[in-house]
């Protein structure tokens, strides 16, 4: 056989082992992060009950600091609507969006009429509004998923998934090796100026119309002390929100 052409068959049989090699692990890996999704959402009530929620209602406190809790409110609607309404210092808190665009009403900043997030803060509000959550339906909703290892989370080990969205949110998501449910959650939060790494840790998962979610939320800036808390108190499935709900208001109008 010609030289020339014996080199050229090694090349394309060295070629054709590494491309089986490596799509055939890529294949592998991706077998890997479809486990852990279906485990997760499994273990969260099953992906058929979660599409037939259309509606939440979650209510409970929330810490602001400094040793101050205050009730809150949070109303879901898909596809990507979200409130999130609270009391302080006798005022009512707002901030809302509807997938594309939102608004905040923030009187006890000398704010008194409502005012549109911007573009940027709209986003990376709706990024994370889904009731599905991050992982139920991730691909069709354009996110990556990348395994990075397992690592321990408060003793016990967890799957660290990093899930990058389209609108450029990155979160990393810890899910518990045996019960595949969330344990922590890290993201950046940029803070006067400086980017800081944010982690959320959950427990006290609660049960309600076969689905589950976690009924504490401690989040905490990674090398601080102080840790803020969200509790869930109740949870209603599938309640009547109107869509003007999500809508700004316009404080001229006597019926706003």
């Amino acid at each position: 056989m010609n030289k020339k052409l014996l080199s050229g068959s090694i090349i394309l049989l060295a070629l054709a082992a590494l491309y089986f090699s490596f799509f055939g692990n890529l294949g592998e890996y991706g077998k890997q992060i479809n486990g852990l999704i279906a485990k997760n959402v499994a273990a969260k009530g099953g992906e058929d009950a979660w599409r037939q929620v259309s509606s939440l209602q979650l209510s409970g406190r929330m810490s602001l600091g400094q040793g101050v809790s205050v009730p809150y409110t949070i109303d879901q609607k898909r596809p990507l609507k979200m409130c999130m309404e609270y009391e302080f210092n006798e005022r009512r808190v707002v901030q809302c969006v509807d997938g594309d665009s939102g608004w905040q009403f923030m009187p006890f900043l000398g704010r008194n009429v409502p005012e549109p997030l911007t573009a940027e803060e709209a986003r990376k509000i709706a990024d994370t509004a889904s009731i599905d959550g991050m992982l139920l339906n991730a691909y069709e909703r354009g996110f990556m998923i990348e395994w990075q290892g397992k690592e321990d989370v408060n003793g016990r080990p967890a799957d660290k998934l990093m899930v990058s969205m389209p609108g450029g949110t990155v979160r990393w998501i810890y899910l518990d090796e045996e019960t595949g449910l969330e344990t922590k959650i890290e993201y950046t939060r940029v803070i006067r100026g400086k980017e800081q790494l944010v982690e959320s840790l959950y427990s006290d998962w609660k049960a309600e119309a076969g689905l589950l979610f976690p009924g504490r939320t401690d989040t905490r800036m990674v090398g601080t002390s102080e840790t803020q808390f969200v509790t869930v108190d109740k949870i209603v499935v599938n309640p009547e929100i109107e869509d003007r709900r999500f809508v700004m208001p316009d404080f001229t109008k006597p019926d706003a």
